[in-house]
């Protein structure tokens, strides 16, 4: 199986990322195996980081970064939408709403060039997500956060309720696939915990093109899940993304090879 190759992205403070995975916006996608219940229902939040490459900005329809739907009352999902805007959708026991960017991401289909993301939530009940993002393609943009009081109660928040796994690359929609994304992604990192300073974590992770190892330093304790997309354990090559945070919350690649390892060179673009 061949490696295509895309002249772009992703140094790292301590090792090099070589690997991305490709989505195609049809039927690939990769099940995390993990239901990730207690994530919602924490009292400290949570945060999800992670490096993306969209190939249309504004897709035909939503493309899911990673998520989930229990069903109508229980849904837990990151993607972006067809207007352009990075979504994130908490629904707890019935209760809450779809979180936006403040600001349109994309202005027309065009998604030249990597973004970083962080989608923060706090656990209390008058807080909101927040979306802040960085564009790797030549010049970098200021954080947007969303519109504030539209998270579920934290009493909500307790009684989340999902057996089913979150997937990557696509929503989990009471057992079935949908929403699939379009495009390429390099990191996922998921945290138990909200980090307040959500613009820290920009120059913590990936300032300068250079990656954080997230089990190392002051946020290890709160490392739930760490995929590398080709840079783990599977070495760009398998149909197993290891979870790199000790937890064994390994995701399968669905309809998917080693095809889909992306081989990249070269660094960043700034």
């Amino acid at each position: 199986m061949f490696k295509s190759t895309l002249n772009a992205v992703v140094g790292d403070k301590w090792q090099y990322d070589k690997y991305a995975l490709n989505f195609n916006g049809t039927d690939e996608y990769l099940d995390t195996g993990s239901a990730f219940q207690d994530l919602v229902r924490g009292d400290d939040g949570f945060t999800v980081v992670m490096l993306v490459h969209n190939d249309d900005g504004r897709p035909s329809s939503s493309g899911t970064y990673f998520g989930v739907k229990a069903d109508d009352d229980n849904i837990c999902d990151i993607f972006v939408n067809a207007q352009g805007r990075f979504m994130c959708q908490l629904i707890s026991n019935g209760s809450g709403e779809y979180l936006h960017d403040t600001a349109v991401d994309f202005q027309d289909g065009n998604a030249d060039g990597w973004m970083h993301l962080v989608f923060g939530s706090d656990s209390n009940s008058n807080s909101a997500f927040q979306v802040n993002r960085q564009v790797f393609n030549g010049e970098s943009t200021s954080p947007h956060s969303t519109d504030s009081n539209l998270t579920p109660s934290q009493s909500d928040r307790q009684v989340f309720a999902n057996v089913i796994p979150f997937f990557i690359g696509a929503r989990d929609n009471e057992g079935t696939a949908d929403q699939f994304f379009n495009g390429k992604i390099s990191e996922i990192i998921v945290f138990n915990h909200y980090l307040h300073h959500l613009s820290e974590v920009y120059r913590n992770f990936w300032n300068d093109g250079m990656s954080y190892d997230p089990t190392k330093g002051g946020w290890k304790d709160y490392l739930v899940a760490w995929w590398r997309m080709g840079d783990g354990t599977e070495q760009g090559a398998g149909n197993i993304i290891y979870d790199m945070s000790g937890n064994g919350n390994n995701a399968t690649m669905v309809n998917m090879d080693d095809s889909n390892y992306l081989y990249m060179e070269g660094n960043i673009n700034r």
